[in-house]
C-alpha cells in the first residue's frame, strides 16, 4: 500500500514538508510505501483564456506539469495532503492544481480521488479553517460519487511559546504536541487504509 505526502508548500524544507515526513515514517514502519510530492517541483498553471476544451471533452491546451501530479496521485493508496496558510488562503499552486480538474474526464478523476482515504493537516493561526475548508472544496470532484474519503484532519497552530520562531524557521516538528497531531493522523489513515485491504 503506497501513501503519497502531498507538499502544498512552496517551502520544500519548511514546518509544511517536515511534519509530512514525520507522519509518512510512521506509516513506513507499519509497513506502508511512503512518497513525498512537492508540488513547488511542478509547473501547474492555473485555468486560462481557453476555448473551454474541456468541457467538450477535448485535451486541456495548457501544457504544463499537471498530468504528472495527477498521475502520481491516481497511483496511491491513500493520501496526506498538508498546507500552510498563505494570506488567509491556501497556496496559489494548490488552487491551480484544484482548478485544472475540470480537464480530466469523469475516469481519470475516479481514478484519482474515488473513496481514496485523505487526512489533511494545515498549519496557520489566522485563516486556518479557511483554509481548511478550500482544500475540501478543491477534493469535490464534482462527479457525484467520485469523492475522496477523509479520515481526518488537524490544524497546527504556528504560534507557541515554548518555540517562538519555529513558525519561521521550520521547528514546528519539535513541539510534542505537533508530534501527537501527526501520530494521531497518521494512525487514523493507517487503521482505515488497513480496513479496506
Amino acid at each position: 500500500m503506497k501513501v503519497l505526502g502531498l507538499n502544498a508548500s512552496a517551502r520544500k524544507e519548511g514546518n509544511t514538508s517536515s511534519l509530512l515526513n514525520h507522519a509518512l515514517e510512521i506509516l513506513r514502519r507499519k509497513g506502508m510505501k511512503g512518497e513525498l510530492l512537492h508540488l513547488a517541483n511542478f509547473k501547474i498553471s492555473p485555468c486560462s483564456n481557453c476555448e473551454c476544451e474541456c468541457l467538450y471533452e477535448k485535451p486541456c491546451p495548457i501544457n504544463d506539469e499537471y498530468t504528472k501530479v495527477v498521475k502520481q496521485i491516481s497511483n496511491s493508496n491513500g493520501m496526506i495532503i498538508g498546507s500552510p496558510v498563505y494570506g488567509g488562503d491556501i497556496p496559489a499552486i494548490l488552487k491551480a492544481f484544484f482548478e485544472r480538474g475540470n480537464s480530466l474526464s469523469e475516469k481519470h478523476i475516479s481514478k484519482m480521488w474515488k473513496n481514496k482515504p485523505i487526512a489533511i493537516f494545515v498549519i496557520g493561526s489566522l485563516g486556518n479553517t479557511h483554509t481548511l475548508q478550500g482544500i475540501f472544496s478543491g477534493l469535490s470532484s464534482g462527479y457525484e460519487g467520485i469523492d475522496p474519503l477523509i479520515v481526518g484532519t488537524a490544524i497546527v497552530p504556528t504560534r507557541n511559546y515554548k518555540y517562538p520562531d519555529a513558525w519561521r524557521k521550520g521547528g514546528l516538528i519539535n513541539d510534542p504536541s505537533n508530534q501527537q497531531l501527526i501520530r494521531k493522523l497518521a494512525g487514523r489513515l493507517f487503521s482505515i487504509m488497513h480496513e479496506s485491504c
